[in-house]
């Protein structure tokens, strides 16, 4: 996972697992510090803007994260709904 504060002038690593195994597809933010990232096994959610990372189930191999009117939607091998709070 990278980031980016200064519009991609620059870019930096942020960790987000430690499993080699874990490859990351899509990618999507509420706003600066919430954010999701679909994987090959589970997902993964930030509250800090990418600092951390936690598991979360939103199936597997999630590839295409949308986030339309307070609602998530996580599409792999099936679709996940979130209502965001």
């Amino acid at each position: 996972m990278t980031r980016s504060v200064d519009g991609g002038a620059t870019w930096s690593e942020l960790p987000l697992t430690h499993d080699f195994a874990v490859r990351e597809f899509g990618i999507a933010f509420l706003d600066e510090q919430t954010g999701w990232v679909g994987a090959t096994t589970t997902g993964f959610e930030t509250r800090d803007g990418g600092a951390t990372w936690t598991p979360v189930n939103m199936g597997k191999a999630v590839n295409k994260i949308r986030l339309l009117d307070g609602t998530g939607y996580a599409i792999g091998t099936e679709v996940y709904k979130l209502v965001v709070s």
